[in-house]
């Protein structure tokens, strides 16, 4: 007599909410957004925060971030400089476990000065770690990739650019925009994101501005 046993996965699938954004139209190296909604409090619950500096500016390495005085893990980043010379277009994404608190001063500290930064903030909870299960970058037009989500998964996406014209607005494909935001005269960010109940295979997901120069993207899936 053979026994079976069967194991069955309880994990609960994760959520994530876009809690807040900002811009601050400055020259600095040092940016800091103050008292920034996080969401609920809840044990687990991590915080990822894209940082972007879509504008002429010294530096395009990513910068060191922290939330409520607690280094955040770089996750991914990406860099373009548009054909016109100088028109830097850093982005990166960040990620800490905050169990407590509803809100949070974010400073991003960059390595030289910039001409802007602009961050968008999100809160996933029962995720499984901070570990992202896949990221994908681009400077692509549109910004653009393909990538992996596991079932109870989330997915953050984000793209910052440099633009002359005309204000450009987003078009995201696969992913739900959440903020769409002029950083300055010629620069613009924005941020998408979605939880996934089943596993997505190759999910090809395009952030599409009406009008831009130089674009950079970058997304990272979690489980």
């Amino acid at each position: 007599m053979v026994n079976l046993i069967i194991i069955e996965d309880t994990a609960v699938s994760a959520t994530v909410v876009k809690t807040d954004n900002a811009v601050d139209t400055s020259v600095a190296t040092t940016y800091t957004f103050t008292s920034k909604s996080i969401g609920t409090a809840a044990t687990g619950r991590r915080i990822i925060v894209a940082v972007g500096s879509p504008a002429n500016g010294s530096s395009h390495a990513a910068p060191t971030v922290t939330c409520g005085g607690n280094s955040m893990t770089l996750v991914t980043s990406s860099y373009v400089e548009g054909t016109g010379g100088g028109q830097f277009c850093p982005l990166a994404l960040y990620v800490l476990q905050v169990d407590t608190g509803t809100t949070a001063t974010i400073v991003v500290t960059w390595s030289g000065n910039m001409a802007n930064c602009s961050v968008g903030v999100w809160a996933a909870y029962d995720l499984t770690s901070s570990t992202a299960t896949a990221v994908a970058t681009s400077t692509a037009n549109p910004g653009t990739g393909s990538i992996n989500v596991s079932a109870g998964g989330i997915l953050i996406g984000a793209s910052v650019i440099y633009y002359t014209g005309g204000v450009p607005t987003f078009t995201w494909t696969n992913l739900t925009e959440r903020y769409d935001t002029t950083v300055a005269a010629t620069s613009a960010s924005t941020g998408a994101s979605d939880a996934f109940a089943s596993a997505q295979t190759s999910l090809a997901v395009t952030a599409t501005p009406t009008n831009f120069t130089a674009a950079s993207f970058s997304m990272a899936a979690f489980r």
